[in-house]
């Protein structure tokens, strides 16, 4: 008998209620606006569990967890600095962990198992609180109490996974770790839980003896008087299966369906599938599903699910108004799935007629559009080619040069025009004007405020892939298909379904026309992130995309250059996470030659030209492998985010004599946070560059785009920085001097 049951729910609401209500709280901290949060949170919460309530064998709670999983496990666990804990609400004490708080710091951000999902990354400290409140757990038990459900299971992010998160290895943290979940568990035994979900994604066949070690240490002290799922997903495991010794598994099968027959997982008393994928937009393909579960014996009972939660996916694909989105048959957004979950339990359970279902998903399949393969076979074409890197004294910049990374503060104004123009209240033609005069203003900020290196007014570029993808033949925009990145910040993945051509992009070049300034760069975001960062077609090859999104970018960076532009920015923030994500279906050296084509497809109309490219890269992996890749993608300049480890990544880069190959950019400003960094601790950064690495080659930023800070803000920044720079240089050259 098949059953089903969810990992996860997303948070933010069908039309983003929680992030309103939080950055009303957040400007405005009153008890009006924290009760309206609250009020808003439970709304969410019900609105989670009715869902499940239509469709669902087992209800899963403990999904409203803001910001992410595991800052929200490590509250609950008592394993945060106390001083971050406000006793006001926990709200606050989020706030002060993702924003920082007086002169703490806010915790380091990155990315969730190549995801474009974020969590704060924990850490050890001395100085840990006790054990919190249940926060909004009581209220989702009162809700199912009073329905008398009690096929109730806890989602929390499994020990195994927090321990090595903050980088806990002797046996006193381990036991303190262990202690708060299982003084957690005890209290939600008591609240009549009948079900863990423990998520332990860091558990996989990679792991080292050590880790195993710690694994066996932990689940042999875990209170076993409630039934423990081990929750895996976006990870290979097979092997080490043998050492999980839970009630029951959840394992990933979107990525590793061979598993279903192993008996390796014969010993589970409950045993639980991740058929559909929780993230991506695509229906699920019902024909791979039976088949996968043919041999199935119908006395045993076997749980089906979306393989990871569905916070990376939009809510419902009829909340679209877009006339020109493809038909339903193709889309599937949570509710949809959802009404998957239930059509797959009753045709495995043999109460629908799989005839009916095969049929529409095979006319899905033919419907499907077939791609090229034109620009696959390019890697030979760039091996043969001889890089030059363009120095000329930085085409006319000087010392210690300063730039940002792009994107610029959105304004109310902005906003505004951008609605006007979606609801059609304001003509193309006439918002262009206005988008010109936006434009206009955010280059004189610049010049005014010293930066060496001006951007192109990236003020209405709302996001960095959706701004591009509109270009794109082939590509869907949607109307209300958010998706929670972090904290408040949502996105709008676009969808990629094929073609993937460059359209009407001639009109953007009239306002780089204006600004007539030698020192400009043009940004552009680049073919890795455009993919990772969109939910691509399942049938579609994934380098055909790639390279046709490079050979679209390439006519652009063409034009650009014939502006007279001679600086571009290719940005490829999500390097990382792709190769997290699709190091579960290829090898490393096949991904890296991916990464590495694409990016020098995208400028090889200019590539003996007089001209820098540079590219932003996030949440960078100092290793060996890193290293290749970047010497190998052939740019001029690099910016990396290091605000919050700027002497970790000095070290990477003096150790690896990067500044020999190209030229750095250091974040000295952490835009994720209100704080903005003071002219001490500016000038702390700067010396402390110039000690590990030198001067030579060395460019100042911030972290990433400005886009979430206000312009106040920035000011402060920019003159902060300034006010550091030109004393650092004045001391520089009086050295050269005497």
């Amino acid at each position: 008998m098949f059953k089903n049951h969810i990992i996860g729910m997303p948070l933010i609401g069908k039309n983003r209620e929680l992030k309103f209500a939080i950055e009303n709280y957040v400007y405005n901290r009153n008890t009006s606006n924290l009760n309206s949060l609250r009020d808003i949170s439970k709304r969410i919460i019900r609105w989670n569990i009715k869902m499940q309530l239509h469709s669902l064998d087992i209800i899963t709670i403990g999904t409203f967890c803001y910001p992410d999983p595991v800052t929200y496990t490590t509250i609950l666990l008592g394993l945060v600095n106390r001083d971050y804990i406000s006793e006001y609400s926990m709200f606050d004490t989020v706030f002060n962990i993702t924003r920082g708080f007086n002169n703490l710091p806010a915790f380091s951000m990155t990315k969730w198992f190549g995801t474009n999902f974020h969590y704060f990354k924990p850490s050890k400290h001395p100085n840990y609180n006790f054990i919190t409140s249940l926060n909004f757990i009581n209220y989702e038990i009162s809700l199912l109490s009073k329905l008398g459900l009690s096929n109730i299971k806890f989602s929390i992010i499994g020990p195994f996974t927090i321990c090595l998160m903050i980088g806990f290895s002797s046996k006193n943290s381990i036991s303190l770790l262990l202690s708060r979940y299982n003084l957690l568990l005890s209290k939600l035994l008591v609240l009549g839980i009948k079900y863990i979900q423990a998520e332990e994604p860091l558990f996989n066949d990679c792991l080292s003896k050590h880790s195993l070690q710690i694994y066996k240490y932990i689940y042999s002290r875990i209170d076993s008087r409630l039934k423990v799922i081990f929750t895996s997903y976006f990870s290979m495991l097979n092997a080490n299966i043998k050492y999980i010794n839970t009630y029951g598994l959840h394992i990933d099968i979107v990525n590793n369906n061979d598993i279903v027959n192993s008996k390796l997982i014969r010993h589970f008393k409950f045993l639980s599938f991740g058929i559909i994928p929780g993230n991506n937009v695509w229906i699920s393909n019902f024909k791979r599903i039976t088949t996968i579960f043919k041999s199935s014996d119908p006395n045993d009972i076997i749980f089906i699910s979306p393989n990871c939660s569905f916070r990376h996916i939009p809510y419902d694909l009829n909340s679209e108004t877009n006339k020109k989105l493809l038909p339903n048959i193709f889309l599937s957004f949570l509710v949809q799935k959802l009404s998957e979950l239930v059509s797959i339990k009753n045709i495995l359970n043999r109460n629908y007629l799989y005839k009916n279902i095969y049929i529409r998903n095979t006319i899905l399949n033919k419907k499907f559009i077939k791609y090229s393969r034109s620009f696959i076979n390019n890697s030979s074409h760039f091996s043969q080619r001889k890089k030059k890197r363009t120095k000329f004294d930085k085409l006319g910049i000087g010392l210690l040069p300063l730039t940002t990374i792009g994107s610029f503060p959105q304004t109310n104004r902005v906003r505004s025009l951008r609605k006007m123009l979606d609801s059609k209240q304001l003509s193309p033609s006439r918002y262009r004007d206005y988008i010109f005069d936006e434009i206009h203003n955010c280059y004189k900020f610049q010049y005014s405020n010293k930066v060496d290196l001006l951007t192109n007014g990236e003020i209405e570029r709302n996001d960095m892939v959706q701004y591009f993808c509109k270009f794109l033949e082939g590509c869907l925009i949607t109307n209300n298909g958010w998706v929670n990145s972090y904290c408040t910040r949502c996105v709008k993945p676009p969808i990629m379904y094929g073609g993937l051509t460059i359209k009407n992009f001639n009109n953007e070049y009239k306002y780089i026309k204006i600004l007539n300034s030698i020192n400009l760069k043009y940004i552009i975001t680049g073919p890795i992130t455009l993919t990772k960062w969109s939910y691509i077609n399942i049938n579609l090859d994934i380098s055909n995309v790639i390279f046709s999104i490079s050979n679209s970018i390439r006519s652009i960076v063409l034009d650009v250059y014939n502006l007279g532009i001679r600086f571009i920015q290719i940005d490829e923030p999500a390097i990382v996470e792709f190769i997290d994500y699709y190091s579960l279906y290829y090898d490393y050296s096949y991904i890296s030659s991916l990464i590495i084509n694409s990016f020098r497809f995208c400028y090889s109309d200019v590539v003996d030209k007089n001209i820098q490219i540079h590219t932003h890269i996030c949440y960078s992996r100092y290793s060996q492998n890193m290293v290749n890749l970047l010497k190998s993608m052939g740019f001029d300049k690099v910016s990396f985010e290091s605000s919050r480890n700027l002497s970790h990544i000095l070290d990477f880069v003096a150790s690896n004599s990067l500044l020999k190959y190209f030229d750095i950019g250091f974040g000295l400003y952490d835009v994720h946070s209100s704080n903005v960094p003071s002219i001490a601790k500016l000038t702390s950064s700067v010396n402390l560059i110039i000690n590990k690495v030198g001067f030579s080659n060395v460019w100042i930023n911030p972290d990433c785009g400005l886009k979430t800070r206000s312009y106040k803000e920035v000011s402060l920044f920019l003159k902060n920085i300034n006010y550091v720079l030109t004393n650092v240089r004045n001391k520089i050259r009086s050295s050269k001097n005497s």
